[in-house]
């Protein structure tokens, strides 16, 4: 955790909600049927794949 103007700011949540942020931008995650429920698109899968190491099976949609 970091101190920020006297406050603990969990860095893993900025992270996250940073990538995410990143992925919708890029299409590499979009919502399902109008959900908030997210799948990877196909450049998404490669993307995550190439970018962060993720297995195949984490980026599964079904």
């Amino acid at each position: 955790m970091a101190e920020f103007g006297g406050r603990a700011v969990v860095v893993a949540g900025v992270v996250a909600a940073a990538l995410f942020g990143r992925a919708l931008r890029a299409s590499w995650l979009v919502h399902a049927d109008g959900s908030r429920v997210v799948r990877p698109t196909d450049p998404g899968r490669e993307a995550f794949r190439r970018q962060l190491g993720l297995a195949e099976e984490l980026l599964a949609t079904g």
